[in-house]
């Protein structure tokens, strides 16, 4: 019997950029995302 491997679907890289005026600065999160696990 052979098993035939499921392509997994590739990781996302999903970036986040938030801005605040006072203070005046950039929150930059950086999150992975990978489609069917949780």
């Amino acid at each position: 019997m052979t098993k035939h491997s499921t392509t997994k679907p590739a990781p996302r890289l999903t970036v986040v950029i938030t801005y605040t005026d006072t203070p005046p600065r950039f929150d930059i999160r950086i999150e992975l995302v990978t489609p069917g696990e949780s």
